[in-house]
């Protein structure tokens, strides 16, 4: 009998907040299934179209749980992109994630599936795992449990390069009935066939294959070697786009009759935000090299797309004689910002016009309620007719029209103070009284009248704005100041002064210089935890944003009304600034009375390093601090030893800058000094005028006897 797992106690949501809803979220996803369709049939039906919507419009979401798991039922092989770090890289990680997840994936679902269910897998066919999976409620953790998105990091066969990211395992998607069981077996197959051995051996797998036959497979010495050969094959040196897929339509697409992958470039505009137009020329800086990047991107989408539209010698052709003519089984998909649709001039110099253009509105109030309730009567609960009124009418903007994030935020508060509640007495009740979980039922009768959200709670709130304000100022009202001002410089580079998403890299907001490291990585996980920002595995790095950009005025409004107008926090952020500057300086430069004394009351909340260290000695010495202050600074200076200091004044050029106060300390320490050349003495020398105090003037006199200079 397999080891146990007990399911969590703690109900997934019916809501997801600010969070886009992912393909696992499917069964909860409401409203929005007549444009789901819609778009999915246009994505068939034409090479090339755009979805395109103001932001906080949903298009993410539609696309994750409606579009891509209806074009997976109709036999596509759709795969969401983000152009992230390396345009052309991000493709080619997406499609290898999506596609060919790695044997070890599908191992971790099938062993967790039967460590959930209690299932002996040479006792369970895959039959009886879907009737298993199929009969789990929709508000049943363990469901999510076994579906969820898990990160994956895949070794490419003789490259350096890693694939690295989330990834869902086929059977997870055989087991939400988004691919059949033919596909499934055709994917092992495909992969099978790579090894002589293996191919020959292989057997169809269908409903009746048990559980224990696909793990033994997987499980395979064989199939592993079979799969790297796959990987090895596809991940070819150069990095082409149209070599790339041409060699997958010849590895991965036989074993399946009319294969046809359709790359959606979600959140597209990121190719015009993360890598913009520069006017530099001549030197190669960060952000020309940057454009580059977005130069070449287009450049292989336009030949990608010219291989997919290329004519064919025949129209009679099938798809396989098709692929043999050279032209690849790719359609294509935009998802942006309205607002972007005028920098596409470059896509239409290889689309033909006009561009196939699909505008997604916001949710009109019959769209809005079948997202209110109808996740929670799957899970148990219902909302009074007033309070469902009022919701409805506070989110409804001047145009008729509600914006989906809002709602979703709006309904997850409600849940989290009201609906989880009612829902889990809910469940207590007897078989009888069951939770409906099936679409078009509506059966006002699933839940008796107590269990209701009131418009009470609604109004306790503060109604919409109450909720949609108190949502992040509610986070910082419960930090001490200090944390407050930390935990807005964390968000300040992630949002830009055009009110829109910055993306940086994780360890740039949590490892700042000088900056409380431990510090910032418990308020950076508070706000992962509290859905304000979100870290993705994009290529080699960690990179975070802002989770959804109804948040921005909220957030700039906060930094400036706590961060910006914080004098004492101006003040200590400019003389972070001003030390940083002096480190750096070749100069040995020296800071202003402001910036030290602000540095030296708040020290305890710096972390030092050695040049910075000196700088404050320096300063205290140039600016006449008392003498406590100056050794307390002084006495935290690094002083090498006497060996190595003879070794550089032995080395040092005529007319260097003055030594370093550490030098310095350790240098009067020395008592030889007879072999050191004339130019080294005389570099001690300035260095004693530039650095000493009248205490030290014996100092100087020995040194100027010893370069041979009158007193």
């Amino acid at each position: 009998m397999p080891e146990q797992v007990n399911a969590s106690t703690v109900l997934p949501e019916p809501y997801k907040g600010i969070e886009s809803y992912r393909t696992e979220d499917a069964d909860i996803y409401f409203g929005r299934f007549e444009e789901g369709d819609l778009v999915a049939a246009k994505i068939q039906s034409s090479r090339f179209m755009v979805l395109h919507a103001q932001s906080g419009a949903g298009k993410t979401s539609l696309l994750n749980a409606k579009v891509l798991p209806c074009l997976e039922a109709r036999g596509v092989f759709p795969v969401t992109i983000r152009l992230q770090h390396d345009p052309v890289e991000s493709v080619r990680t997406a499609v290898l994630l999506t596609l060919l997840p790695p044997p070890s994936l599908e191992l971790a679902t099938l062993d967790l599936l039967c460590k959930v269910a209690e299932f002996a897998p040479d006792q369970v066919t895959i039959r009886q795992a879907l009737d298993y999976f199929d009969n789990l409620p929709v508000y049943d953790s363990r469901r999510s449990m076994i579906i969820e998105s898990q990160l994956c990091d895949i070794a490419i066969p003789g490259a350096v390069t890693r694939v690295v990211g989330e990834s869902t395992s086929l059977f997870a998607r055989l087991l939400r009935a988004v691919v059949e069981v033919k596909r499934y077996g055709a994917h092992l197959e495909s992969i099978a066939r790579q090894c002589s051995s293996l191919s020959s051996t292989f057997e169809p797998i269908t409903l009746d294959t048990h559980l224990s036959t696909l793990i033994h497979i997987l499980n395979g010495e064989d199939y592993r070697k079979a799969y790297d050969k796959v990987l090895g094959a596809l991940y070819l040196p150069q990095p082409e786009l149209t070599a790339f897929f041409r060699q997958l339509s010849e590895v991965y697409g036989p074993q399946f009759p009319g294969f046809c992958i359709v790359l959606i470039f979600d959140q597209f505009e990121e190719l015009f935000t993360l890598f913009p137009a520069t006017l530099v020329s001549g030197a190669k800086s960060e952000a020309h090299s940057k454009y580059q990047l977005r130069i070449d991107f287009i450049s292989q989408l336009g030949d990608l797309y010219r291989a997919a539209t290329q004519a064919t010698p025949s129209a009679a052709d099938d798809a396989v004689d098709q692929d043999r003519s050279g032209t690849l089984p790719l359609r294509f998909a935009l998802s942006m910002r309205d607002e972007y649709i005028a920098q596409l001039d470059p896509v239409s110099v290889f689309v033909p016009a006009p561009l196939d253009l699909y505008h997604l509105n916001l949710l009109n109030g019959e769209q809005a309620r079948d997202a209110i309730l109808r996740p929670a009567e799957i899970f148990g609960f219902k909302y009074s007719r007033e309070c469902l009124t009022e919701i409805v009418k506070d989110l409804t903007k001047e145009d008729g029209l509600i914006e989906p994030a809002h709602l979703s935020l709006v309904c997850e508060r409600l849940w989290q103070v009201s609906g989880k509640k009612l829902s889990q007495e809910s469940l207590e009740l007897p078989a009888g009284s069951a939770v409906v979980r099936k679409e078009g039922t509506t059966d006002s009768a699933d839940a008796p009248e107590e269990q209701q959200v009131s418009v009470d709670t609604f109004n306790n709130l503060g109604r919409v704005p109450g909720i949609l304000s108190a949502y992040f100022t509610g986070l910082l009202d419960v930090m001490p100041k200090h944390e407050q001002l930390e935990t807005l410089e964390i968000l300040e580079p992630l949002v830009t002064t055009s009110r829109t998403r910055n993306i940086v890299e994780m360890d740039v907001l949590i490892h700042p210089i000088y900056r409380n490291a431990k510090l910032r990585e418990m308020l950076f996980n508070r706000l992962v935890d509290a859905k304000v920002i979100r870290v993705e595995r994009r290529l080699r790095s960690n990179f975070v944003e802002i989770l959804h950009e109804f948040l921005i005025d909220t957030i700039l409004k906060e930094i400036q009304l706590r961060l910006l107008s914080d004098v004492g926090q101006s003040r200590f952020r400019a003389a972070l600034t001003d030390l940083r500057a002096s480190s750096s300086s070749p100069f040995r430069a020296t800071l202003d009375r402001n910036s030290f004394d602000t540095l030296h009351q708040r020290r305890s909340e710096i972390v030092w390093d050695e040049s910075a260290i000196e700088v404050m000695a320096r300063s205290s010495i140039e600016l006449g601090m008392p003498r406590d202050v100056c050794g307390l600074w002084l006495r935290q200076v690094n002083v090498p030893s006497p060996e190595s200091l003879e070794q550089l004044l032995a080395n040092v050029p005529a007319g260097a800058e003055p030594l370093a106060i550490g030098d310095m300390t350790a240098i009067l320490a020395v008592s030889n000094i007879d072999s050191l050349r004339l130019e080294a003495k005389l570099v001690v020398l300035r260095s004693l005028l530039y650095w000493t105090e009248a205490s030290q003037r014996d100092n100087i006199r020995s040194w100027i006897r010893e370069a041979h200079l009158d007193v």
